[in-house]
């Protein structure tokens, strides 16, 4: 059986066919239409019926679609709420698709999909405290603690929120992907991609480690934010700043023995670049197939 795992972002959306090992199969990737909701609700109904034309597989090999979208949602009514990357407002996706595909569907934010995905393949099903931190377009972080999503109200977990220092930004202003492009290429008077810049950073280039290192602490200070509530057993990194480029991770820590107290230090030694391609297709993906199995194994015992 496979689901097709959905993750919408505000730069691209991203769909696969999904097994129950969360092997990946039939990717396909779209850019985001940030400037239009229902443009961009088509982009998404594209990319996923390419999926299912490329596959040629049918209902009885698709049990249904997970879908991970960024921001504030209601899951139980399948409304984008809000994403602050994103043109849609109370919009009604999940009645919308389903208005297109005749597939069960599970949607959920795609921060916490992506945990989950770690959570069931790198994180061994863990039952402590497990947190997902994702810098990319976006930063924020997802916490499954003894097998459980951590939801609050419905907006847990939002870290790129938070404010910092005096300067009355947001986290997510100053570290994200696209500040980082927009921060260094304003300093060094020249356009240059985030990519760019951080090869640079990597390289040693004197003027740009000197426009890297605040990104660095603040982005350390973030981190230790939820050392301190948490207290996590382990943390995994994701999202295409440091997938892209790991080595942040070891100056990530380097910031971070600044601020911790003794009695934190192990944390450091709990922290880790996520391995795994494609997390919030995977946990999209794997969400569905999990209620897929439970529903079965219901049936079967009652």
């Amino acid at each position: 059986m496979y689901a097709i795992g959905l993750d919408i972002g505000g730069t691209k959306i991203a769909a696969s066919l999904v097994d129950e090992k969360g092997a990946c199969s039939f990717k396909k990737v779209y850019p985001s239409v940030a400037y239009d909701s229902e443009a961009m609700f088509l982009q998404v109904v594209d990319c996923i019926k390419d999926v299912i034309r490329e596959s040629g597989y049918g209902n009885d090999r698709i049990v249904g679609i997970g879908v991970g979208v960024p921001g504030k949602i209601d899951a139980e009514k399948g409304i984008a709420i809000y994403q602050n990357n994103l043109p849609w407002r109370s919009f009604p996706l999940i009645e919308r698709l389903q208005a297109v595909f005749p597939y069960k569907m599970i949607m959920g934010n795609d921060v916490a999909m992506a945990a989950h995905g770690e959570w069931v393949i790198a994180g061994k099903n863990m039952k402590d405290t497990f947190v997902y931190f994702t810098w990319s377009t976006g930063v924020s972080s997802s916490v499954i603690h003894e097998g459980r999503l951590f939801k609050g109200k419905g907006f847990a977990g939002e870290l790129g929120l938070i404010f910092q220092e005096s300067d009355n930004q947001r986290l997510e202003a100053q570290v994200s992907g696209p500040s980082i492009s927009s921060i260094c290429s304003q300093k060094l008077r020249q356009t240059l991609t985030t990519k760019e810049i951080i090869s640079e950073y990597e390289r040693g280039d004197a003027t740009v480690v000197n426009l890297m290192e605040p990104i660095m602490r603040k982005i350390a200070k973030g981190v230790y934010a939820i050392i301190c509530l948490l207290d996590p057993h382990k943390i995994v990194f994701g999202g295409s700043v440091i997938i892209n480029n790991p080595f942040l991770l070891e100056i990530l820590k380097k910031e971070l023995l600044c601020m911790v107290i003794p009695e934190q230090n192990l944390s450091l030694e709990k922290m880790f670049v996520s391995t795994l391609g494609d997390n919030g297709i995977v946990g999209a993906g794997l969400k569905v197939l999990d209620e897929n199995r439970s529903n079965a194994n219901y049936s079967e015992n009652y």
